[in-house]
C-alpha cells in the first residue's frame, strides 16, 4: 500500500511517496507534515519562562551555564562524510527541569580546529510548535571538536527541536571563515525529578537518535532490531526495555494491558495537559509507533516509527479514533 506524506523539513516542502513494508497494512491515517494543522505563522510568545525575547537572549549569553560543558569525546558512532555529528544521548547525565544541553561534534577539519563557533537555529517546542524563538550562541570548541552549550528557561517534561542549525567559525573578529548548515534538526529534552520523567526523556532521545542514524545511513546492524517482517513492534519494545519492564520482542499491547494502561488514543489531548506522553505507544492495524510529543497547536502527534518504509523515521500524524494508546507509568519503570 502506498501513502503520501507531505512534510515541511528545513524550510523545504517535500512530497514523499513512501512504500510501507514489514509492519502490515497501515490504513488508519497518514503522517502529516510539520507545517500542517492550525498553527499560526507567527510565534505566540517565548518558549521559555522568560518575560520577553530580550530576557531570553540575555540568559542564553551568560557565561555561567547551568550545566557545565565537558571535554570528553562521547561514545557515538561517527557519521561518514558529515561535517558535524549530533550527540543527543551524550547529554543524558546532565539533566535539569528547565535547561538542556546541546552537544555536537565537529568532524570537518577546518571547523574542528576553530577556537570558537557561532551556532544558530530556531528552537521549537514540540508540545506547542507555533512557539518558536531564535538560537544564536557563540561557543568555545572543546578538545575533539566538541561544541557543548546549555539552553536555559525551558519547560519541564518537554522535547524541543532546533531547526535550520548552522555552525560558523568566529574565532577571529570580522573574518569570514568556515561555515556549514545542517540538513538535520537537533533534538533536546527536559525532565522533572521523577524516575518516570527521566526514563521518558532518555527513551525519547534514544529513539530520535536511532532515526537520526537512519537518516544518515548510519544504522548499527549489531543492534538487530530491524529484522523479520513485523519489526515495528519489536523496535518499540527493544527501545523501551532499556528503561521499562518490558521484554524485547514481546507484544507491546500485552505489556500495557498488564498495567491497565491501554486505552483509546482519543484520550491523548486531554491527558497531555497534565502528563507527558513522550515514549508512549500507538497501536493501529498492522503497525506500532512511539510518541515523542502531542502538539496542541497542530493537534497532532510527533513520533518515531520503526519499520516505516523499511527504516526508522520521524513522522507527524493526526490521531484517529480506532488507534490504541499505551501510556507509560511509574510502575513500569525499572
Amino acid at each position: 500500500m502506498r501513502i503520501t506524506v507531505a512534510a515541511k523539513l528545513n524550510n523545504t516542502t517535500l512530497i514523499l511517496a513512501l512504500l510501507v513494508s514489514g509492519c502490515g497494512q497501515i490504513n488508519s491515517g497518514q503522517p502529516v507534515g510539520p507545517g500542517a494543522g492550525t498553527a499560526p505563522k507567527k510565534s505566540q510568545g517565548p518558549i521559555s519562562g522568560a518575560t520577553d525575547d530580550t530576557t531570553q537572549d540575555q540568559n542564553q549569553q551568560r557565561s555561567n551555564e547551568l550545566l557545565p560543558p565537558t571535554a570528553d569525546i562521547p561514545a557515538i558512532r561517527p557519521v561518514p562524510n558529515a561535517t558535524v555529528v549530533y550527540d543527543f544521548v551524550g547529554t543524558l547525565s546532565r539533566d535539569s527541569r528547565t535547561a538542556a544541553v546541546s552537544r555536537m561534534i565537529l568532524q570537518n577539519p577546518q571547523l574542528k580546529s576553530a577556537k570558537k563557533v557561532k551556532v544558530s537555529g530556531t528552537l521549537v517546542n514540540l508540545r506547542a510548535s507555533s512557539q518558536k524563538q531564535p538560537i544564536d550562541r557563540e561557543v568555545d570548541v572543546l578538545p575533539g571538536g566538541v561544541v557543548d552549550f546549555t539552553i536555559q528557561n525551558l519547560k519541564p517534561d518537554t522535547v524541543y527541536r532546533i531547526d535550520g542549525v548552522s555552525i560558523t567559525d568566529v574565532s577571529q573578529a570580522n573574518q569570514s571563515s568556515a561555515s556549514t548548515k545542517m540538513k538535520d534538526p537537533y533534538f533536546l529534552a527536559t525532565a522533572n525529578d521523577s524516575k518516570l520523567s527521566k526514563a521518558r526523556r532518555r527513551l525519547a532521545l534514544e529513539a530520535l537518535n536511532e532515526a537520526y542514524d537512519w537518516d544518515n545511513r548510519n544504522y548499527d546492524s549489531s543492534k538487530q532490531y530491524a529484522r523479520g517482517w513485523g519489526w515495528c513492534d519489536y523496535f518499540y519494545t527493544w527501545m523501551t526495555a532499556r528503561q521499562f519492564s518490558v521484554r524485547p520482542g514481546s507484544a507491546s499491547t500485552s505489556f500495557f494491558r498488564q498495567y491497565n494502561a491501554l486505552a483509546e488514543a482519543e484520550r491523548i489531548p486531554k491527558l497531555s495537559e497534565t502528563e507527558s506522553v513522550a515514549g508512549d505507544l500507538i497501536r493501529l492495524t498492522g503497525h506500532t509507533f512511539m510518541i515523542i510529543a502531542y502538539d496542541v497547536d497542530t493537534q497532532s502527534l510527533w513520533n518515531v516509527e520503526g519499520n516505516y518504509n523499511s527504516r526508522v523515521m520521524r513522522s507527524q500524524r493526526k490521531i484517529r479514533s480506532e488507534w490504541m494508546h499505551g501510556h507509560l507509568t511509574e510502575a513500569q519503570v525499572k
